[in-house]
């Protein structure tokens, strides 16, 4: 596994996550390190666009979903795995 990300606090969105990684992804060129809050605390840059894509593929109904309490699920695709709210 590549990395996590967890979202599932009231009013978090995946909407705002995604316009979030990929506002980040968009400096890859400038950056020399991803110093994260969580999992690996250290990565390359050229994580981020890959961050970007997982996340766009999970809010396709890509991956793999597994329940991880009450109304959150855990979204897998590609290497990371997001915490989210469960799908309806």
């Amino acid at each position: 596994m590549i990395g996590q990300s967890a979202n599932p606090r009231q009013g978090g969105s995946v909407v705002g996550t995604v316009a979030s990684v990929k506002r980040i992804a968009a400096l890859t060129p400038q950056l020399k390190l991803v110093l994260g809050a969580h999992n690996i605390p250290v990565a390359q840059p050229s994580v981020l666009p890959r961050v970007v894509g997982a996340i766009q593929s999970v809010r396709a109904g890509k991956g793999e979903v597994k329940p991880a309490g009450a109304g959150k699920a855990i979204h897998s695709i590609d290497g990371f795995s997001f915490l989210l709210h469960a799908p309806q």
